[in-house]
């Protein structure tokens, strides 16, 4: 018995602490619609993690410049990504400067995604 209740305990620790770490590594998108007029317009707004810095959005970015521009508003964190090369190439590079930020997950009308997940379903 005391076996299974120590089990127990630390399945639940393992639980909790993976969505402690979700909510550190998740960036919010505008939705799914927005997220489609993105791709025709092709700026993209997320809100990066909480903790994000404006030096590391900015040296994260300084690597992409052929493919995208990024302005972002520390206040809010919310990060605005502009594509300027070819779509399809400088779409998949964004998500490596997500994934430079921190950023593991991104939340699409409340449902997380894993970055490629993401790609696939919503940037493609």
């Amino acid at each position: 018995m005391k076996k299974l209740i120590s089990t127990l305990v630390f399945v639940l620790g393992v639980v909790a602490l993976s969505f402690a770490q979700d909510a550190k590594n998740t960036a919010i998108s505008q939705g799914a619609k927005e997220l489609a007029t993105s791709k025709v317009n092709g700026t993209y707004v997320y809100t990066l993690p909480e903790g994000t810095t404006q030096e590391e959005v900015t040296k994260v970015a300084a690597y992409y410049p052929d493919y995208f521009t990024v302005s972002f508003d520390a206040s809010s964190r919310e990060a605005s990504v502009q594509i300027t090369g070819e779509t399809a190439p400088s779409s998949q590079v964004m998500l490596r400067f997500l994934s430079g930020c921190g950023v593991m997950y991104v939340d699409v009308d409340g449902d997380s995604h894993q970055l490629n997940l993401f790609y696939a379903e919503f940037v493609k």
